[in-house]
Parts: structure tokens; sequence; C-alpha cells
């Protein structure tokens, strides 16, 4: 009697578990399977979205860059003169550099047009000036400040002479409009 309870009951039980597994295949475990692939999901959309933000940051950055250069480009055009300018440029210079207290040694000049400018071409000139270490420092702060546009390329220091006074050789460049757009050999 014992085993035809537990025989009765076999049946039962062997259907109730193959329901059981077939309600976990059927439901819970696609489910389960979703919800894993939605977090996997989740976690590359979070990846590409911030790879997404640092390409956009990037792009923000060089937009401002090249806002900037416009700016400067415009402000250098703008500060241009023609060629006759360069006469004052020198006057500039040198009485700026007597002012100051500097003794002014030779100038030498080379004219070239610049590569990729809209009729601007570049005098270079190189001068030497010696006096003390502030007045040359003074020279070279006031240079920075011009109203005409000046770059400094290279200083050279020489040894320091007799009385504290310095040497110092200057590479400058300054910038004029070319009337025809063409180079020109000397100012």
């Amino acid at each position: 009697m014992r085993r035809r309870w537990r025989d009765r009951l076999r049946t039962p039980l062997f259907v109730l578990a193959a329901l059981n597994v077939g309600v976990y295949l059927a439901y819970t475990m696609p489910r389960s399977l979703r919800e894993r692939s939605a977090a996997a999901r989740a976690s590359v959309l979070r990846g590409e979205l911030e790879r997404d933000r640092r390409v956009v940051t990037a792009l923000r950055d060089r937009a401002d860059a090249m806002k900037t250069n416009r700016t400067d480009t415009d402000l250098f055009y703008a500060r241009l003169g023609p060629k006759g300018t360069l006469a004052q440029v020198r006057a500039e210079i040198t009485t700026l550099a007597r002012e100051l207290g500097l003794k002014v040694g030779g100038f030498s000049y080379t004219a070239d047009a610049v590569k990729g400018g809209q009729g601007v071409a570049q005098l270079q000139t190189r001068m030497s000036v010696s006096g003390t270490y502030r007045e040359l420092v003074a020279f070279l702060d006031r240079l920075e400040r011009s109203t005409y546009f000046v770059t400094v390329d290279q200083i050279q220091i020489g040894k320091r002479e007799q009385g504290g006074e310095a040497g110092l050789d200057i590479s400058l460049s300054a910038f004029y409009r070319v009337a025809d757009g063409t180079s020109e050999e000397r100012p």
C-alpha cells in the first residue's frame, strides 16, 4: 500500500517538475537573458556616450582655437602698414633704444615674402645694442608693446664688458603690405 501511494505521487511530481522547467525556460530564463543583454547594452552605450562627450569637447576646443586664430589673424592684418612705414619702425626702434640709454650698433636687413600671406612681406632686421641689463630688459619690454607689428625672433646676449654693460644682438621681424602682392628684394 505504501508503494502505491508513492507511485501515485511520482507522476504528478514529474509533471510538476516538468511544468516548472517549462515555465523557467519559457519565461524566467529569457527575461534574465534580456536583463543581462540590456545591462551589457547599457554599459556599451554609456561608454559610447562618454567617448562622444570627449569628442564634442575636443571639437568645441578646436572651434574656440579657430575663432581665436581668426581674431588674431584679423588683428594682424589690421595692424599692417604699407612698406613706407618701415622707415618709421626703424626710427622708432632706434629712438627707443637711445631714450633708454643704449648704444645702437649696425643694422642689417633681409626682405622676404610671407608664405601664405596675402600681400604680406616680412623685413628681418638684425641689430646690436649695448647697455646695462636693466636697459636691455626695458628695451625688449617696450619693443613688445610697440604700436607696430614687430616680433623679436632671436636674442643673443654677449659677455659683460667693463662698466657692467652687455651687448645684445637682436633679430626682429616687421611685417608690411606689399602693393602688388609680390615680395620685394630690398626695403
